[in-house]
């Protein structure tokens, strides 16, 4: 072997060893750089990741808190509705039970028609207590008849019930009122319609804060202004009526328990207690507002007393046949004639 080739095969040997040492170099240094960065890289992702948890906690914690009020609010607007829909309740349970009583009440100042009327007054066919619509919904017609007490007691409820109740649950506190002040003051609405509680938008009118703020304080102030406005309600067409001032007084002495009511049979007439179904339909007006007038109105003595159910009594009396006797007038008796009108006769003949 010569000297040259010799010298290749050495070259090419340590060629060969200094590339693999320098790979295996570079392998080193490229691992080395990889493993020092993940050293410089991991803690800064684990530095993230516990920002990202905590606020991720913070969040979690907000949304639990809204979640909270939301559902607070919920409950409590489920509360507010419950105790709404069971005060409702209770004020229709109380207007039901002084209906009966509000009737006669309404009755014994109305007065009674079994066949329709025109009420010139209103302009308007009205019979039974008032009525100008039947319990159908339709309006009183020229030859309407009431046949029954049950039939003139349907008119009546019919319309406190389509007219009157919502309005008196709404801005009244029937709630805290007992039956005679429930009834007195449907017998107001009665006569002068809801329009007094209530404006075309909703809004309570004056009368019904009264009404609310007495019958809730029972103050000497409160009932001092709630008569006054009582007493606002008698004028037709702007012009203050006698009768109704009469009867304006005579409701309230019912109402502020002067006079106490009742419908119940098992109460007798006393000296405290008058019961209306014992009297005669319209004995009410004439007493204004006097307790002993109005008592006197109810006693046995009494030309108004009526032992049996007044409506009953004063339907049957106008549906009751009446028979019409043609009475003949006898003839006159001829005057004799005098000389003076025989003369005449002659001279007219002439």
């Amino acid at each position: 072997m010569s000297i040259k080739e010799k010298a290749v095969i050495a070259l090419t040997v340590m060629s060969s060893w200094f590339g693999t040492s320098a790979a295996q170099n570079t392998k080193a240094e490229k691992s080395d750089n990889h493993t020092r960065t993940e050293q410089v890289t991991q803690p800064a992702a684990k530095k993230q990741t516990g920002r990202t948890a905590d606020f991720k906690t913070k969040a979690d914690t907000l949304a639990f808190k809204d979640a909270e009020k939301q559902s607070a609010k919920a409950n409590d607007s489920i509360d507010k509705a419950v105790a709404d829909s069971l005060l409702d309740v209770q004020k229709r349970a109380n207007l039901k039970n002084a209906e009966e009583l509000m009737l006669y009440v309404i009755a014994h100042f109305e007065g009674m028609k079994s066949k329709a009327y025109y009420d010139r007054a209103g302009k308007v066919w009205t019979i039974n207590i008032g009525n100008t619509v039947r319990p159908d919904g339709k309006a009183v017609r020229p030859g309407d008849r009431i046949s029954s007490e049950q039939q003139a007691l349907e008119y009546v409820s019919a319309h406190i019930d389509k007219k009157m109740a919502d309005d008196m649950v709404k801005y009244l506190p029937l709630d805290k009122m007992n039956e005679a002040e429930i009834a007195v003051i449907g017998s107001l609405l009665y006569n002068c319609g809801t329009g007094i509680l209530r404006d075309r938008k909703g809004n309570p009118k004056e009368f019904a804060k009264l009404a609310t703020e007495y019958f809730t304080t029972r103050s000497a102030a409160s009932a001092q202004n709630f008569d006054k406005a009582f007493l606002n309600y008698c004028h037709v067409k702007k012009r203050v009526n006698s009768v109704l001032v009469e009867r304006r007084k005579n409701e309230l002495t019912f109402l502020h328990g002067k006079v106490r009511i009742t419908v119940d049979e098992k109460n007798n007439i006393d000296e405290n207690c008058v019961n209306l179904k014992n009297a005669t339909l319209g004995s009410l007006y004439g007493c204004k507002g006097n307790p002993e007038k109005i008592k006197s109105r109810f006693c046995e003595e009494s030309n108004f007393y009526c032992p049996t159910d007044s409506l009953k009594v004063a339907i049957d009396k106008q549906l009751k046949p009446r028979t019409y006797v043609s009475k003949k007038r006898p003839r006159a008796t001829p005057r004799p004639r005098t000389t003076a009108r025989r003369l005449a006769s002659n001279d007219r003949g002439r």
